[in-house]
Formats: C-alpha cells, sequence, structure tokens
C-alpha cells in the first residue's frame, strides 16, 4: 500500500494523519474498483433464480394427475409465441456489453473530481450522470435483457423443461460460487470497512492534536499512537490474507462436505 505520498516515518500526529489519509483514499478507490463486479455477481443469481423457480414449479406441475408432463409441455409451447424478433442479437450483445463493462478499466466509469481554474471542485458532467443515475438501472436492463431472451431461446428448443432446470441452475449456482470463491463482495466489503475506519481514526487522531491535558499542554505524541497504527495496518493485512485464504479453500472444504456425507 505504501506509495510516494506515504510518510516514510511516524513521529508526530501530523504524519499520523497522513498516513491514514493515504490509507483511507487507496481503500476508497479499491472500493470503487471492486464495486461493480459485486454488484454484477449479486443480481445475477436473483434475476435466474426467477427462471429456475419457475422450470422448477413446471417440473413438479409434472408430477401431479391434474397436469402431467403433457399439459406442462403445451403450455410451454404456446410460450413460443413470445419467440420472435432479434432474440439472438439481444442475448449475445447483452452479454458481450456487460463482459465489456467488465474488463474495462474502472477510472472510466469512476466518479472523479477535477480541479478546474477558479481551483473548485467539480466532477464532470458525464460520469456523475453515469455513476450516479445510469449505471446500476443499465445493468439491471442488460441481465434482465439476457436471461428473457436466454429463456425465449429455451423455450423454442427440444427438451424445454430439462434444458430450463438446467442452464438457470448453472446460471444461478455459479454466479453465487463465482462470487464466494473469487470474493467479489468480500473484497468490497473489506475496503468500505477499513475506509470508514480510516476516516474514523482521522477525526480521532485530529481531535487528539486539540485536546489538553490535565495541566493544560496539548497532548504529545507518544509510542501508543504509533501502535494504534501499526495494529490498524496489522489487522487490514490480516483480514485480507484470511479472507484471501477463506476463499482459496472453499471449494476443498465443499468437496470434503460432500464426501463426509456420502456413503
Amino acid at each position: 500500500m505504501a506509495g510516494k505520498d506515504f510518510p516514510k516515518q511516524i513521529t508526530n500526529f501530523d504524519e499520523l494523519v497522513k498516513a491514514y489519509e493515504y490509507c483511507c483514499n487507496h481503500l476508497k478507490s479499491k472500493d470503487a474498483e471492486s464495486y461493480w463486479l459485486r454488484y454484477l455477481f449479486r443480481r445475477i443469481p436473483i434475476f435466474a433464480s426467477m427462471g429456475l423457480i419457475f422450470f422448477g414449479i413446471c417440473f413438479s406441475l409434472t408430477l401431479t394427475e391434474n397436469f402431467g408432463t403433457k399439459k406442462i409441455d403445451e403450455f410451454l409451447l404456446s410460450l413460443r409465441l413470445f419467440d420472435v424478433g432479434y432474440r439472438n442479437h439481444i442475448l449475445i450483445g447483452s452479454f458481450f456489453l456487460l463482459l465489456l463493462r467488465s474488463l474495462l478499466p474502472w477510472k472510466w466509469f469512476a466518479n472523479k473530481k477535477t480541479t478546474q481554474a477558479t481551483e473548485e471542485q467539480k466532477t464532470k458532467n458525464w460520469r456523475k450522470i453515469w455513476s450516479e443515475k445510469l449505471e446500476k438501472p443499465i445493468a439491471i436492463l442488460l441481465i434482465s435483457s439476457m436471461l428473457l431472451s436466454g429463456f425465449s431461446w429455451i423455450i423454442a428448443q427440444d427438451h424445454t423443461l430439462l434444458l430450463g432446470l438446467t442452464i438457470f441452475s448453472v446460471v444461478t449456482l455459479g454466479a453465487l460460487l463465482a462470487d464466494r470463491t473469487l470474493g467479489f463482495t468480500r473484497r468490497n466489503e473489506r475496503y468500505k470497512l477499513f475506509s470508514m475506519r480510516a476516516e474514523g481514526l482521522i477525526l480521532e487522531t485530529n481531535s487528539r492534536k486539540q485536546i489538553k491535558d490535565t495541566q493544560g499542554k496539548p497532548i504529545e505524541f507518544n509510542e501508543e499512537h504509533l501502535l494504534e497504527c501499526l495494529a490498524f495496518f496489522e489487522e487490514l493485512r490480516l483480514d485480507k490474507y484470511n479472507a484471501t485464504m477463506s476463499d482459496s479453500f472453499y471449494l476443498l472444504r465443499l468437496k470434503q462436505r460432500l464426501l463426509r456425507y456420502m456413503p
């Protein structure tokens, strides 16, 4: 994390605040960088689970006497009336746009500030509008159009029920598993949590500079304040290490649990 703006040594409250501020800005930058994948992989299972529930209900109805397989197949065949238009183009285009957004540098879309000639901090209009008003609705629109066009493609194939259950279960569980093993949500939450803690430590340190002791003298910087800073950075490092190890061995632990219950 240390960079050219990070203090080489910490001997007073000003240098301590500077270290916290550098850490806070770095974590906020990482938070903005990791937020998109977290948002995407938390929304895909929600929308895909709707298709999984639909085909699951249809499969359950095939087991009843009142409906049976024949009536469910006729119902699914009737949905082919909606199989019109540029289905394949929408499916491929939505997937490509979501993939492109995930691969492009996050700084192109971040709500950054720039210094104007008046020395006032103003936000670039297009980035502000995109990040605050357009990005999430467009992402939801692309996910919905991709899954709906995929649903339209499924009902146009043979063995619709089995195919629908397979595809939507793979998409739902695959997105959840990818988020769990790659740690998109966990990483973003860690950046957010420790950036907020760094802000609290900045406020605490600035307040200590103004507080006076019982003799009316300013509180002096001592080893206790330095140890508090080192404990914060050590906790940040250990949390990252533990999260990485937990995500890396998740599949192995899951396999061991499954083997434990197998005869």
